[in-house]
């Protein structure tokens, strides 16, 4: 086994970047050299993503269309264990020329190319293989959001960690290894109904057969949940939502369904620490780091990470390193924000945080370097910053200034 380098030793500062920005007609070595000039140490490069639509910047200013689910290599299906959901050949580049050119620039510069990756959040997977989708309490599959607890879809996420680092990619910045909400799943959404966030929690809450089989394994009755869970939104669908006002809460959810529920939420947690455990054995066996990314600020905060499975706690004792979103327009914020995180990992050594030089979180150069430094004199030294494609030159120079 190869172990990984030994992580903060050296400060790292990765940009989050799209591959287009890095491929023909641009020149990888061209964008490397832009931001090492800017302090920085290594790009995240998407090599699979979810759809989206960005106004992007670099030599030609763009509206680009990213398509759902799409890998950009050539995926190699057998790191895929059987049965594992596999990419669509509709949803790959047909050549690794692209990701190849790529790291042989990074390595020509001493420059890291890490790979970011999202793996449940995948609308053109759960589209092909809809029996894989998180499945709500009005049978309603949620084809944006792979479930976690299928077995295809784990072994999606294990083959899609060992097809990165075979390339030799040394990190992984992993997205999206947690169970999803209702909301922001896809790319219009619309509710003309007012929903109480219990509610849009238990739309959102996951009723397959897998789920009900790993709570029944932590001891809830699982088939009488489903029962009460589908009554329930049945009557909020056709009649009243009862709980308009109420608050989000385990303890709200208990006084509703019992403590099946807590169960139930329980094997949740269980099911993605054994898979980011598995995630994370896989990048190590290559001398390679996992860092989990996560939408924790935009669901309250870490003490709310059981809402998508996540008990993060338990989950920082198996991820080599935490990347926390700081999407906040005010320094106060950030730090409220880092300092509850530092609160439950306490190693600052295990986050990394993630700035925006951009609007609508940051307005002048002098603006981000407190927040850089705000940050750094709490001992959160490793800073990566989003989203390379939609800088401009200005921003490449605020974030230089930051780090000097």
């Amino acid at each position: 086994m190869h172990l990984p380098k030994p992580l903060g030793n050296n400060l790292s500062h990765n940009a989050f970047a799209f591959i287009h920005t890095f491929s023909p007609p641009n020149n990888p070595a061209v964008n490397i050299n832009k931001l090492q000039d800017s302090g920085l140490t290594g790009i995240n490069l998407a090599l699979n993503y979810h759809a989206s639509r960005d106004f992007t910047l670099g030599s030609t200013p763009s509206l680009r269309y990213l398509e759902d689910g799409a890998h950009y290599y050539q995926p190699d299906l057998s790191k895929y264990p059987m049965g594992a959901l596999t990419p669509s050949p509709n949803d790959i580049f047909q050549d690794n020329s692209a990701l190849e050119k790529i790291q042989e620039a990074g390595r020509s510069a001493n420059f890291d190319i890490d790979a970011w990756a999202v793996y449940f959040h995948n609308s053109a997977a759960g589209k092909e293989n809809p029996e894989a989708a998180q499945i709500n309490g009005l049978g309603q599959k949620l084809l944006a959001s792979l479930c976690p607890s299928n077995p295809s879809a784990q072994g999606y996420a294990i083959g899609l960690t060992n097809d990165l680092i075979s390339r030799g990619i040394k990190s992984i910045a992993a997205e999206s290894v947690n169970f999803h909400g209702l909301i922001h799943g896809e790319h219009h959404e619309r509710y003309f109904i007012e929903l109480s966030e219990i509610s849009q929690y238990l739309l959102g809450f996951c009723l397959c057969i897998y789920c009900q089989s790993a709570a029944e394994s932590a001891g809830a009755d699982a088939k009488k949940l489903v029962f009460e869970i589908s009554a329930a939104l049945d009557k909020v669908i056709k009649d009243t939502d009862m709980w308009l006002g109420r608050e989000l809460s385990t303890d709200n959810l208990v006084s509703i369904f019992g403590v099946d529920i807590k169960k139930w939420i329980s094997s949740q947690e269980r099911t993605l620490i054994d898979l980011n455990t598995k995630l994370t054995k896989s990048a190590h066996s290559a001398g390679a780091t996992l860092r989990w990314v996560g939408q924790l600020p935009f669901i309250g905060g870490l003490d709310q990470g059981w809402r998508i499975g996540i008990n993060p706690i338990e989950l920082t004792q198996v991820v080599d390193v935490i990347e926390a979103l700081f999407y906040c327009q005010s320094t106060s914020e950030i730090i409220e924000l880092a300092q509850s995180y530092l609160s439950v990992i306490q190693s600052p050594e295990k986050i990394t945080g993630i700035l925006r030089p951009t609007y609508p979180d940051n307005s002048s150069q002098s603006e981000l370097a407190e927040r850089v430094n705000a940050l750094k004199n709490i001992g959160i030294r490793n800073l990566d910053f989003y989203l390379f494609d939609v800088w401009r030159e200005r921003d490449l120079e605020w974030i230089k200034q930051s780090l000097i």
